[in-house]
């Protein structure tokens, strides 16, 4: 029912009369007081009663309207969390006034745990989801709750259970009839790929984001992952234009989060490729353009790669105190986010600076800080692919005990059927039995290689074979403890190849690599006492177990002039190739592995601050 014209002009007549009458109200009998009395009585009940009506036909919203908000709410989550939050409030009110199905329920919660995700209340976020995906019947909305929180564990760096989810949702794509759900899972799965370092699985969900007729905003999302993970491989000149048709088609749909990070990683490579002033600059200018969007949108993670850009930029160009600025405005900024490649190039900046400054106390200061977050960030990589690998490992796992099941199922139904158990069919089970003992066995042997192999793997260059950082920290724990318990010598060096990165810039990186694979042999030749190990990019280690500090120095030395010897016409290219040497043994750093990574840098550093091509060995302050 609705208040009409006729309504309300009626009982404006019935005032105006009682009103009039109300004038001479000391006049009137008992009677006509009651009458009056009444007659107020009914036009209030009459007001109420169409007021109430009117307000249930104000509020009375279609269950259809309902879930139109709900999916227009989810669809402006990243590009306008203002009206995001309105929306939220909206669907607040309808929930109390119990407007909502069940199934709208459920997703108005999920939506409630995007904002505490969005906020950092991870551990908040994470526990309504698991209850949305035990209490919740439909399978729409006990996919979005596992894609959530797929997301929100990868950010955590819980990898094991985001790819466990992951696979939940994709293995159930199959039963959700809504493309906008089946385009959120393929945004989900290149992101968690990516940040698990699988990234040709990541470019496959791109892909198919692309592909599968997207709104405006998967568009963007699939066309920023596809080129984020092609600009770690592809040459810039061939993705130039589709990435700045990228990063057009983003911002005019107002998404300056996904066009950023893309821009950033472009003007990262953008940079080491750019040799003149000139190009540097034009880098810079392109940062600039970018920071205020940057800015505004308050992501900190996103700032802190933009300072740190910043940092790059500055130092390239020889503006040490903007770069040192920028460089701490990126660790600041990193505080809390984890061991980022961001924080670590800021950190080499600032070792780089205060030793061109000689000022060792704070380059070892900030080479320490460096290191200890080199070792997070690959123990966080290493984290990854086990993760990864253990979820497919589970899942062949699950697959071959279906498979044994089946295999009993039918030993199960052979011996039912046969009647008549002859020496023949006892011989039969018997083979059968030793079939599957020969197959498990094989099995276990199989699996113990692959674990070793991973292993292995897990502790080498992949380009030279030699100790990683990882894997020679681990040898030299071991060989360490035994020196120390027998009281012998341990000889340890570092070295640097001299001007490597004009090698890289002016010959190419093929061959960059060419040289440090035959340095490593050129080493690998003067003697095979030595354990050699990469600790990154063109710095390597040295370790001569049962050897002095005396006849470490004489065993780099012969290493230098092997180094210096090389001849370099098979790249094509003629060059000199140098290295700079740092030595210490266990008798000046002691049994601790971190003190002789200390004190051989800082020799290496003044080798390389007295000219290069030499070796020093390291000094303490009490020889």
């Amino acid at each position: 029912m609705t208040i009409t014209i006729d309504y309300v002009l009626c009982y404006m007549k019935g005032f105006y009369h009682i009103f009039s009458k109300v004038k001479n109200i000391s006049n009137m009998n008992l009677r006509n007081k009651q009458n009056i009395l009444l007659a107020l009585l009914f036009i209030f009940i009459g007001f109420t009663v169409l007021s109430d009506n009117s307000d249930s036909d104000n509020h009375q919203i279609d269950k259809n309207t309902i879930t139109g908000l709900l999916k227009k709410t989810e669809s402006i989550r990243i590009s306008n969390n203002k009206l995001f939050l309105e929306n939220l409030i909206k669907l607040n009110r309808l929930q109390k006034q119990n407007k909502l199905s069940a199934y709208q329920k459920c997703y108005f919660d999920y939506l409630q745990a995007y904002e505490l995700g969005y906020k950092g209340n991870y551990d908040l976020a994470k526990q309504k989801l698991i209850h949305i995906f035990d209490d919740c019947q439909d399978n729409e909305n006990k996919i979005r709750s596992k894609l959530l929180l797929a997301n929100l564990q990868v950010i955590s760096q819980d990898y094991e259970p985001a790819i466990n989810n992951l696979d939940y949702t994709i293995s159930n794509i199959g039963f959700v009839d809504d493309n906008l759900l089946k385009l959120h899972v393929y945004s989900v799965a290149s992101t968690v790929y990516r940040l698990v370092d699988q990234n040709d699985l990541s470019l496959e969900f791109a892909e198919l984001m692309i592909s599968n007729n997207p709104t405006a905003t998967y568009l963007c999302d699939g066309l920023v992952a596809k080129y984020r993970i092609l600009l770690k491989s592809t040459e810039l000149v061939q993705l130039e234009n589709q990435v700045n048709n990228t990063i057009n088609t983003c911002e005019q749909q107002g998404d300056f989060i996904l066009s950023n990070f893309l821009r950033l990683e472009w003007l990262d490579k953008y940079l080491k490729s750019s040799t003149g002033d000139e190009l540097k600059l034009k880098v810079l200018d392109q940062l600039k353009l970018a920071e205020v969007e940057i800015n505004r949108a308050k992501y900190q993670n996103l700032i802190s790669i933009k300072d740190s850009m910043y940092a790059k930029v500055y130092w390239a160009l020889n503006d040490y105190p903007k770069a040192i600025d920028y460089a701490k405005r990126s660790l600041e900024g990193s505080k809390g986010i984890g061991s980022t490649k961001q924080k670590i190039v800021s950190l080499k900046i600032l070792v780089d600076y205060f030793r061109m400054k000689n000022n060792p106390e704070m380059a070892i200061k900030y080479l320490i800080k460096k290191n200890e977050s080199e070792k997070l960030q690959y123990d966080d990589q290493l984290a990854k692919t086990m993760a990864y690998q253990t979820v497919k490992h589970e899942n062949l796992a699950k697959t071959h005990k279906i498979n044994i099941l089946n295999q009993k199922n039918v030993l199960l139904s052979l011996e039912k059927n046969i009647s008549d158990k002859t020496a023949f069919i006892q011989k039969l089970t018997i083979l059968l039995l030793m079939i599957l003992t020969v197959f498990f066995v094989s099995w276990g042997i199989k699996h113990k290689k692959i674990q070793k192999m991973y292993k292995n793997l897990a502790e080498r260059d992949y380009m030279t074979l030699i100790y990683n950082r990882k894997g020679l920290r681990e040898y030299v724990g071991s060989i360490l403890e035994k020196a120390e318990k027998n009281q012998t010598e341990i000889g340890f060096a570092i070295f640097d190849l001299d001007l490597f990165k004009n090698i890289n810039d002016e010959f190419g990186h093929i061959t960059g690599d060419w040289v440090i694979k035959t340095v490593i042999k050129a080493c690998q030749i003067v003697g095979d006492k030595a354990i050699l190990g990469r600790l990154g990019g063109e710095e390597f280690a040295i370790l001569l177990p049962d050897t002095s500090l005396t006849e470490t120095y004489d065993f780099c030395e012969k290493c230098r002039i092997k180094i210096s010897q090389l001849h370099t016409i098979e790249t094509g290219f003629d060059f000199s190739i140098s290295a700079s040497f740092g030595v210490t043994s266990t008798k000046i750093s002691g049994y601790n592995y971190t003190n002789m990574l200390i004190h051989a840098d800082e020799a290496l550093y003044k080798a390389k601050n007295s000219g290069r091509n030499r070796t020093v060995s390291y000094q303490s302050n009490n020889a």
